[in-house]
């Protein structure tokens, strides 16, 4: 089904979407959170664990751990654990490949009440190309199975992309058999995908074709695929808040840019 904000929030909810941190372990050509630059420290344990006790205090009804990579906080475990014994629902976006079998271990055994998993095609190498790291599709699924076998609540985004625009009717296939949730969402060319524009009109034909057969799957989301980003209907810094690493409630990173 579409879902107009790529946020996933509703005005029933408050929700805050915290960037543990900037930096990751992959190289994704789509990426808008790479080309942030930060010369900062970043906030300590102690100033994590307080805007936490803040959140709690809001009445924050979710929260987001996401990044860049978040796995790669040298804290995370334990700011995963306390955000967890502090508020409602609290999941975890990552690109499944962790730095060692015993820290998958550790993120297995949390409690988020849902691991979103990044991954953008069935096949090692597309998506291997797409992360401009190879062996990233092993990793993951490695990663993924390890959620599977502890019946974890798993949603993976897949991100339409001009490398798997051809194959992505078998990727959604392919995963609908592991998730109980798929996100399938579009990029936005205009800023961060220079070769897609020669590709414009496949990708926007691609994409109206995934619209109309996929739109009322129960299990399937498609975000980005109309017209979403209104300051009419935005809930940013009303319902959904976009944190940074140092504490800071910015701007929505979805507001300027140009949607299909």
């Amino acid at each position: 089904m579409p879902r107009n904000c790529k946020m996933n929030v509703s005005p029933d909810i408050k929700k805050v979407v915290f960037e543990l941190l900037s930096s990751c372990n992959l190289n994704c050509g789509y990426c808008l959170y790479k080309r942030k630059k930060h010369f900062k420290a970043p906030l300590s344990l102690a100033e994590i664990y307080k805007l936490i006790d803040n959140w709690c205090e809001q009445k924050i009804d979710r929260l987001v751990l996401t990044g860049g990579e978040p796995t790669l906080h040298q804290y995370f475990v334990e700011i995963s654990k306390y955000a967890i014994s502090k508020i409602a629902r609290v999941s975890v976006c990552t690109n499944g490949v962790i730095l060692s079998s015993p820290l998958e271990d550790k993120i297995v055994h949390l409690n988020f009440s849902s691991y979103t998993i990044s991954i953008d095609s069935h096949r090692a190498d597309i998506h291997d190309k797409i992360r401009g790291c190879n062996g990233a599709f092993d990793q993951t699924v490695v990663f993924l199975e390890k959620l599977r076998c502890r019946n974890k609540n798993i949603s993976i985004h897949i991100t339409l992309h001009s490398h798997n625009l051809d194959y992505i009717d078998d990727t959604i296939e392919f995963f609908l058999k592991l998730a109980n949730n798929i996100v399938v969402s579009t990029i936005y060319y205009d800023k961060h995908d220079k070769a897609l524009t020669k590709h414009k009109a496949h990708y926007i034909e691609t994409a109206e074709k995934i619209l109309s057969k996929y739109s009322g799957h129960k299990d399937l989301v498609l975000v980005g695929f109309g017209e979403s980003c209104s300051e009419t209907h935005c809930l940013d810094q009303k319902n959904v808040f976009m944190v940074d690493q140092y504490g800071k409630i910015v701007d929505c990173y979805w507001k300027d840019c140009q949607q299909l």
